[in-house]
């Protein structure tokens, strides 16, 4: 594999992780808190559905012996318990839930996608969606008033312009990738972030 190609991979998964949470912070703009947690709540429960998947899957492997099967399926009961520790309500249950949420699928994320073919990028789709919920409510927590509808209309217009700007240049940087990519892929990154220190400060 050349240079490019590695590059274009590594790119590539970087791409689809980071339009999540682009996809993510802007559906923030229409919704209540109330929705946010909600949507939340829902995402938890794939992923500790998924996790499920992987579990009955990992039954069924012969290339792996009991002690290994052991060792993984305690990592997925750690992210499924995780996964069931209720609501969050407030902003420190928020970051609490998603530090341990993060620390377990982290520990799981290597070994599933090395042991549990076909399921691996269900799982990690799964996580990846997650992950950018989180880091979205904790925006809307962070802001301290609802981001939404009437009152920030205005506010809310600019900030879904800049959005579609930059869902068409990750389009474009899907299409096509060159050593220039990753440069043009930092600086819109850079712009995510003051966008999101935007709405929050």
């Amino acid at each position: 594999m050349s240079r490019l190609d590695d590059l274009k991979s590594e790119l590539n998964t970087q791409l689809k992780q980071f339009e999540k949470k682009l996809i993510s912070l802007e559906g923030q703009l229409d919704q209540s808190k109330d929705e946010a947690i909600e949507k939340l709540e829902i995402l938890k429960q794939v992923l500790h559905e998924k996790a499920e998947t992987a579990k009955a899957r990992l039954k069924n492997l012969m290339d792996i012996d009991e002690d290994e099967k052991k060792a993984l399926k305690a990592k997925i009961d750690i992210l499924q318990l995780q996964l069931k520790l209720g609501k969050a309500e407030a902003i420190e249950t928020l970051i609490d839930q998603k530090k341990k949420i993060n620390i377990a699928t982290q520990e799981l994320k290597l070994d599933v996608n090395k042991r549990i073919k076909g399921v691996s990028e269900d799982l990690q789709d799964a996580i990846d969606d997650l992950d950018a919920e989180f880091e979205s409510v904790e925006v809307k927590f962070s802001k301290g008033k609802e981001l939404a509808k009437d009152i920030y209309s205005e506010e809310n217009e600019k900030l879904k312009e800049s959005f579609l700007g930059m869902k068409e240049e990750l389009f474009e940087l899907r299409k096509e990738t060159t050593e220039k990519s990753k440069d043009v892929f930092d600086a819109l990154k850079k712009e995510f972030t003051r966008l999101k220190k935007s709405i929050i400060d």
